[in-house]
Formats: structure tokens, sequence, C-alpha cells
């Protein structure tokens, strides 16, 4: 067939096809044919729900992986037995060839995914995961009823979450109750974290270090991108003091108990006490100076005025609950840990360390006047007793 082109005479061959589809199913291949066109083009490959419901199946067999002793990365396995016994290796390679594929689904939206591990409790995880980020293909079944679904939940005695719900009914094979539930639409990648990450920051109990993985995280707020790029991760210790810096109450505020007597009873109260208020001292220690070392990283680092923006922004955590802290910390230091030397440091390492700290938080030079007075403190104390 051909068709004009151009100007007169002139013509363009091309083809075209026409399938004559039976009258019984048209209805079907219309849906179909609507349904693909309406898809948004995300480039992202999806995993089909039947893999998925097979590596559930697999991980989760009562006879487990501890015969093999098997340490599983995302892209190999060790067997530390060399003789693993044989029921379970047909079965431990299919687990290797479904974990990765679906770590290469995953990876594909989420870069900061770590990958499936050994620990299989982690499955279900996994599979909201997969849901979340809409990455298992819906299958091609006619959906349930509203009725039919409320009698599945009754059955499982479970509640209406969505997404737990989908996870159950791909473990059960309920491809109608999938079919019902869930899009199978994938996300656009860069609206989902930028959304995820805009709704989450400056809330508790945040690593947003391992936002680092997705280059969205960079997009939110300069704050957040100083705070990736620039400062150090903190370590287990210090991290807790930031997770609850922003909370009401100072997290090492400690009141003390309050009793009252009302005729033959006595009543105790405790007052507004802070998240470690009831650690032991040497833990609460332990978590001092933890953050203290963090905090001079990072005070090295960035400005003071980029500092505050930082923690205001990103822990919801105003500069005098910073200062509280550290002033904290200061006060039951010994000399040697405010100077930030070694204890038995010569006279001349004491100076030095004194001259440093005095030329950074001098108030003349726009630094705290408290901090400042505890630090002459300290080198007093030191030149006096050990260095008379």
């Amino acid at each position: 067939m051909t068709k004009n082109k151009g100007g007169k005479g002139k013509k363009a061959p091309y083809k075209t096809t026409v399938i004559r589809v039976p009258d019984p199913i048209r209805g079907r291949v219309e849906e179909l044919i609507t349904e693909f066109h309406s898809k948004p083009v995300t480039g992202i490959r999806q995993i089909a729900v039947e893999k998925v419901q097979r590596f559930y199946e697999v991980t989760s067999d009562p006879r487990g992986f501890d015969d093999c002793e098997t340490i599983y990365t995302p892209t190999r396995c060790w067997l530390d037995d060399p003789h693993p016994m044989e029921e379970h290796l047909d079965r431990l390679e299919e687990f290797l060839t479904l974990g990765d594929e679906i770590n290469q689904i995953i990876w594909q939206f989420d870069y900061g995914f770590p990958g499936i591990t050994d620990n299989f409790d982690e499955v279900t995880g996994v599979l909201r995961k997969l849901i979340e980020y809409q990455l298992i293909i819906r299958p091609y079944v006619a959906p349930c009823t509203t009725l039919e679904y409320a009698q599945w939940l009754e059955t499982l005695s479970m509640d209406g979450d969505v997404k737990y719900s989908i996870v159950s009914a791909i473990e059960s094979g309920r491809w109608d109750i999938v079919a019902a539930l869930y899009k199978g639409q994938p996300c656009d990648r860069r609206e989902y974290w930028r959304e995820y990450y805009t709704n989450r920051l400056g809330k508790e109990s945040l690593d947003y270090w391992k936002w680092a993985g997705n280059p969205e995280s960079l997009e939110i707020c300069p704050e957040l991108t100083q705070l990736i790029t620039k400062l150090p991760r903190p370590d287990y210790e210090a991290q807790r003091v930031l997770d609850n810096i922003g909370n009401r109450i100072n997290p090492f505020h400690r009141e003390a108990a309050k009793t009252q007597q009302r005729g033959t009873f006595i009543s105790v109260s405790f007052g507004d006490q802070g998240a470690f208020s009831h650690y032991e001292d040497k833990n609460r220690e332990a978590l001092l100076d933890a953050f203290y070392n963090w905090f001079e990283l990072a005070a090295a680092l960035v400005t003071e005025v980029e500092l505050k923006a930082i923690f205001k922004v990103c822990f919801s955590c105003d500069w005098s609950r910073v200062e509280e802290i550290i002033k904290l910390y200061l006060n039951g230091s010994s000399p040697w840990r405010v100077l930030g030397i070694r204890p038995g440091a010569s006279r001349e390492d004491i100076k030095a360390a004194y001259k440093k700290q005095t030329k950074k938080h001098h108030p003349d030079a726009g630094g705290d006047a408290a901090r400042f007075h505890v630090i002459k403190a300290a080198y007093d104390e030191l030149i006096q007793t050990c260095y008379k």
C-alpha cells in the first residue's frame, strides 16, 4: 500500500497490518490496548507476580538454609560447607537466582537499597518495597469483589491495611485480590523520591546518610545537601543523640523525683524526663562524648551559620538546644577533655591546644562566652596543678 507524500506523483511506501479479533474477546483486547497506552513510560522493568510468590515460598521453606551455612550477598553466595545437603542445592540456586533478579528490579528505583541478604525475616519487607514502588506486574485476572475481599480479610483476621493485604494475597496466590488492590504502574521515580524526602525532612529518628544513594535527596534543600555531602556520618551513639535532639525536652534532661504525702499514702512523680534520663551515668557520658566528637568534626567542615541551619531544618532543633548539650558535656568533663588533648600531655601541647580553642571560641570572634570561660578554667587548672 502506498500513500501520497509531498507533491503530485510522489509516494512513500509504508506497511500496515490488520488483525481481526473474534467478537467474544474483542472487549478484553480493547481493554488491554487502552491499559497499555494509559501507562506512563518510565523505562523501569517489573517482575512477574508468580516469581515474587515463588521467592517467598523458597525463603519460607521450613527446612531452612542453616545446614548450608550460607552467606549471601547481592551478587554471590559462598558455601562454607563443601558438602551441603543435596536437597538444599536446587532450592538454594533458585533463591540466588530470584534474589539477584529482585535486587536488580529494586535497584532501578532505589539506588540505596542494600540488597537481599541471608536475613530471611526481611522477605516481607522486600515484598512491601516491590509493592510500594509498583515494581510487580499486575496479574491479568478478574479482580475480586468487595464482598470477597471482606470475607478473605475475615478468614485471616486482618485489618484493612492495603499493602499488608497485597503481601498476604501474593503469599497465598490470590491473584484476584492482588488485581483488585494493586495498580501495577511504576511510579515516576524522581517525583516519588522528592515527595518522600520532603515529607520526612525534620522528622525524628532519621538516618539522612542512607538517603545519599538517591540523587533526589540533593534536590530538596541546601541544608540537607550540606549534611549529606559535607558532614561525616555519625557513629551509633552520636546518631542516637541526633535522633532525639529535636524532642520537646532535652534528651539528657534528668529531673529529680518529687514526693508528696497524702494521708498514709506517698506519691512519687518524676516530671518531664529526657529520652536518656534513665540511663546510667557511664552510658550518658558515652552518648555525650560521641555527640561532641561528631559536633567538633562538623563545626570544622561548615560555618556556624550553616551548622545552625542544618540543625534547624534537618533535626528540628534550635541552636540553644545544641549549646545546652555542649555545655553539659564540658561541665562534666575533665580539663584534658575540654582542651581535646590526652591526659599527661606536655606543657607545650596544653598551650597549643588552649590557643587553638580560644581562637575558635573567643567571644570577640563570634564564639560562645560561656564555653570560652570553661576552656580558660580548664587551661588554668592544668597549668596550676600539673605544671607548677
